[in-house]
C-alpha cells in the first residue's frame, strides 16, 4: 500500500495550482475582475481549498505533495491565524473577520460553535448570521459551482438538520464522529439548480477512513465540475491530524488515529511516516523533542505557563503522539495527490489550489503537553501554500498574512466586485510577485478564555488530558517580535514579549528587561475594537499597517 501511494503521488499532475486572491482591502467595495492586472485573462479561474485541522508547521516536511506545491508555487512563511482554535479560525476563514467581529469565541457553549456562527448576537435573530456572508455565498452568486467536503464547524447538526448552509451547490459534511476517522455520520446534498431545495440526507459510514472518504467525494466533485461550463470552488476540510478530544482510554485506538495502512503492523513494524522520515531512518527516529522550546525552563514566563519539567513517560507519550500525527499526514498527502491529479491539464492551468491549516498545535513545547490556543508560533503560525495561474514558483513571501485574507482573496480571484467588508487583504498581488505598498506590518491574535464551569459553557480542549487553557489574551506578532497581554481574574494583567531576532523559539520572555519600542498598548486597544459599529470598513487594515 505504501508503494502504491508513492506511485500515486509521483503520477499526480505536477502542473496544478493554487489558491487565493481577493478584495484588495478588507472592507473595500470590490475586488479585481478577470482580465485585470491581477486576474488571468483566460476566464474566471477555479479555486480548490484544502484545509487541514491542527496541522503545525513541523509536519509539513512529511507531506510530499506539499513539498511539491512549494516548489511549484508560493509559500507564505509568516501566515498567522486570528485565534488558534478550530471553530473560531474556520469562522474567520469563511468571513474574513476576526473572532471579535464574528462573535464566535469558542468551539462550543454559549459563545461558540455553529450556533454562534448562525446567531452571533444570541438574540434568536439570524438576520446578521455569518452564514449568510461567507465567501461561498458570493462565489455562488457570481456563477461559481460550489462544493464542500469534510469538517464544517463544531456543533453543526449533521444528524438533525436537513438544511445546508447558503451558498453551497454540493454538500458533503462529515459529523463530529470524524475525529475518530471511523464510524461517522455524513450529510449530503446535491442541488441541481439554484432554486432546487432538495433536503439533505444523513447516513453513517462505518469502515472507510474519514480522510479517504473525503478524498473520494472531492474527486467525484471535480470529475463532474470539469464537465460544466461554470467555474468551480471546492473546499476539502479534513479532521486530520486533529487530536481526538476527549481521548477514550477504553479504546485501543491511538490518541491520533492514522489510517490502518499507516500504523505499525507485523509487516511494517513502524508504519508509514512519509519520505522525509525514511530519509532519516524510519518512524522510530522521530522524537517530539525536535525544537529548543521542548521542555524548556518556563520560570520566566507568565504564571499560567510555568510548569515542572516533563517526565520520561510524558516525553514518550508526546513522541508517540507526534509519530501518529506524521502517520495521519500520509492520508492527507494521498488526498492532496488525488485532488491535484483529478484536474485535467487544461483545468489545472486555470485553477488555484490552496493548502492551509486552521491552526497549529503544540506537543511539549514550553512544557505544555498537547493542545493549541496559545499565542506562540507553533500554535498561530500555520502552513499556507498556493499554486495557480500566474503564481510564482518556488517563492517564499515574508509579508505577514492572516486567515482573514482568504475571504477577500477568493473574491478577488473570482472578480466579485460587491461584498461585505472584511478584516483581511487580498493575497493575489503577492502571489503574482507584486510589492504591495503599505502592506500590514503586524498580525493580530486574540483568544477568549472559556470557563467550563460557567453556565452554558464547555471547553472541550481544556477538558482533555494535559491540554493548556490560557487566560484571555490579545497579541501582536510582527516580523521581529511577539507581544502578549493576558487578562486575568480580578482585573489583573500579565505581559509577555519576545525579540524574535534573537529568540526564534520564544524561550526567553524579555518583557521585564524593557518594553517594546512602540506603544503596543494603544495598538492592541485599536485592534480589540477595530471593525465594531459603523466604522468597520478598513479599520482593521489601518491598525495593522500602523502596528509593528
Amino acid at each position: 500500500m505504501v508503494l502504491a501511494r508513492r506511485l500515486l503521488v509521483a503520477v499526480a499532475v505536477a502542473g496544478v495550482l493554487a489558491l487565493v486572491a481577493t478584495a484588495i482591502v478588507a472592507g473595500s467595495s470590490g475586488g479585481f475582475g478577470p482580465g485585470s492586472e491581477h486576474g488571468p485573462a483566460r476566464g474566471r479561474p477555479n479555486i480548490v481549498l484544502v484545509l487541514t485541522d491542527d496541522m503545525s508547521w513541523d509536519l509539513a516536511r512529511y507531506v510530499g505533495q506539499l513539498q511539491s506545491m512549494q516548489e511549484q508555487g508560493t509559500t507564505f512563511d509568516s501566515f498567522f491565524v486570528g485565534d488558534s482554535l478550530c471553530c473560531t479560525s474556520r469562522s474567520t476563514v469563511f468571513t474574513g473577520l476576526y473572532p471579535h467581529n464574528t462573535h464566535v469565541l469558542a468551539n462550543r457553549g454559549a459563545h461558540g460553535g455553529w450556533p454562534a456562527f448562525v446567531d452571533p448576537n444570541e438574540d434568536g435573530d439570524t438576520a446578521d448570521s455569518n452564514e449568510k456572508r461567507t465567501f461561498a455565498v458570493y462565489l455562488n452568486r457570481q456563477g461559481y459551482h460550489t462544493g464542500f467536503v469534510g469538517k464544517y464547524l463544531n456543533g453543526y447538526p449533521v444528524q438533525r438538520d436537513p438544511s445546508v448552509p447558503t451558498g453551497w451547490d454540493e454538500w458533503n459534511a462529515v459529523g463530529g464522529g470524524g475525529y475518530r476517522e471511523f464510524g461517522y455520520q455524513v450529510q449530503t446534498l446535491r442541488r441541481n439548480g439554484r432554486n432546487d431545495l432538495t433536503r439533505a440526507r444523513t447516513s453513517t459510514v462505518g469502515t472507510e477512513y474519514a480522510t479517504d472518504y473525503m478524498s473520494d467525494r472531492a474527486v467525484d466533485f471535480l470529475d463532474r465540475a470539469q464537465q460544466r461550463p461554470r467555474p468551480f470552488f471546492l473546499e476539502v476540510a479534513t479532521y486530520a491530524p486533529h487530536q481526538r478530544v476527549p481521548f477514550d482510554r477504553t479504546r485501543r485506538e491511538p490518541r491520533f488515529p492514522p489510517a490502518s495502512r499507516d500504523r505499525p503492523s507485523a509487516v511494517d513494524r513502524d508504519g508509514d511516516c512519509g519520505g522525509a522520515a525514511t530519509a532519516v531512518g524510519d518512524c522510530t527516529r522521530l522524537d517530539a523533542a525536535h525544537s529548543p522550546a521542548f521542555d524548556e525552563d518556563t520560570s520566566d514566563k507568565p504564571s499560567w505557563v510555568r510548569r515542572k519539567p516533563l517526565t520520561a513517560r510524558e516525553h514518550a507519550n508526546l513522541t508517540e503522539d507526534y509519530r501518529n500525527r506524521v502517520r495521519m499526514m500520509q492520508s492527507v498527502d494521498d488526498l492532496l495527490a488525488r485532488v491535484r491529479g483529478a484536474l485535467t491539464p487544461a483545468t489545472a492551468a486555470n485553477t488555484y489550489v490552496v493548502f492551509a491549516a486552521d491552526n497549529g498545535f503544540h506537543l511539549g513545547q514550553h512544557r505544555l503537553l498537547r493542545g493549541k490556543q496559545t499565542p506562540y508560533d507553533h500554535d498561530i503560525r500555520v502552513p499556507a501554500v498556493v499554486v495557480g495561474p500566474g503564481v510564482l514558483a518556488g517563492v517564499h513571501r515574508t509579508e505577514i498574512a492572516q486567515n482573514t485574507d482568504f475571504f477577500p482573496t477568493f473574491l478577488d480571484i473570482a472578480g466579485v466586485r460587491r461584498h461585505p467588508p472584511s478584516d483581511g487583504m487580498s493575497l493575489l498581488p503577492l502571489l503574482h510577485g507584486e510589492q504591495v505598498p503599505r502592506w500590514r506590518t503586524a498580525a493580530f491574535v486574540e483568544h477568549t478564555h472559556i470557563d467550563p464551569k460557567a453556565p452554558g459553557e464547555v471547553d472541550d480542549e481544556a477538558a482533555a488530558p494535559g491540554n493548556s487553557n490560557p487566560p484571555t489574551y490579545q497579541a501582536i506578532r510582527t516580523a521581529s517580535a511577539l507581544y502578549v497581554e493576558y487578562r486575568l481574574p480580578g482585573a489583573r494583567t500579565e505581559y509577555e514579549y519576545y525579540d524574535l531576532r534573537r529568540d526564534r523559539y520564544e524561550t526567553a520572555d524579555s518583557y521585564g528587561a524593557g518594553r517594546p519600542a512602540q506603544d503596543v498598548d494603544e495598538q492592541l486597544a485599536a485592534f480589540r475594537t477595530c471593525g465594531d459599529g459603523p466604522t468597520h470598513p478598513l479599520t482593521c487594515q489601518r491598525v495593522a499597517r500602523r502596528a509593528g
